[in-house]
């Protein structure tokens, strides 16, 4: 734990360090103010020029890279929920726009003799309000919730069957959210998120697949098992419903 947190702060360290070199390399110009003609009379003193203003603001961050005034580059998402890891590539505009499309997965556990597995992939665009590392956003895309478990059945005394039950929920969502990108003058950024997803639709599929297909009829007709199948499906559905926070507490990548 305390190598983590170790390397955690080095990283941040080295983000901000590189940033201090590269203006130690490339200084300030410092006028003369003896240099400067004086302004003409009538003039305001106080006023800036539009070409000033542009000598003096150069952007947030990196804003121009390979492609110009839109830079790309990848992303790594880590310590978020519900899903923990993701991989994306991510862009911006200047310093207005970002946007970026993500995987996310949820490495396969075993719960109690259930299998349970989850992965989502979406699209997002931001707006960048005060043009710096603040971000309002929606992300639009996809999630699948998949769960299987084996059971025994029984027919009759001394007649059973095996059988493995899946069930899967696959859902179209949106999720509008805030964060944050801090970005170096190099193209190195890391960053949070926070949001809330709305599910908008969702597909549920519940299948059971019997080790002998002969029973599978009576097992079928039998009360009981319709009302653990349509629990089943209920649950199921609702998951698909659910409406989850989104929290990203670690994303860090590069720009192009």
């Amino acid at each position: 734990m305390h190598n983590n947190k170790f390397a955690f702060i080095l990283f941040i360290g080295c983000f901000f360090l590189q940033d201090l070199v590269m203006a130690q390399e490339n200084p300030e110009t410092v006028i003369d103010p003896s240099t400067q003609t004086p302004p003409e009379a009538g003039s305001d003193a106080n006023t800036t020029t539009t070409e000033d203003a542009a000598l003096t603001y150069d952007g947030y961050g990196k804003t121009h890279g390979y492609l110009g005034p839109v830079t790309l580059g990848p992303m790594i998402t880590l310590l978020a929920f519900p899903v923990p890891i993701g991989l994306g590539v991510e862009g911006r505009l200047l310093d207005i726009l970002s946007f970026g499309v993500e995987y996310s997965l949820f490495p396969t556990l075993t719960l109690g003799g259930v299998g349970v597995h989850f992965n989502s992939y979406d699209a997002k665009l931001r707006i960048h309000p005060f043009l710096g590392a603040f971000m309002l956003g929606v992300a639009v895309g996809k999630q699948s919730l998949g769960a299987k478990a084996r059971f025994d059945y029984s027919v009759a005394p001394g007649i059973s069957s095996g059988a493995q039950i899946k069930a899967e929920v696959n859902t179209t969502f949106v999720t509008p959210h805030l964060g944050w990108r801090w970005i170096s003058k190099t193209g190195f950024m890391f960053g949070m998120e926070f949001g809330w997803q709305k599910a908008l639709h969702a597909d549920t599929d519940v299948g059971v697949k019997f080790d002998n297909p002969a029973l599978q009829d009576a097992i079928e007709a039998d009360k009981d098992y319709q009302e653990k199948r349509q629990d089943v499906e209920d649950i199921a559905e609702k998951l698909g419903e659910l409406g989850l926070p989104i929290v990203a507490l670690l994303q860090f990548g590069f720009l192009f």
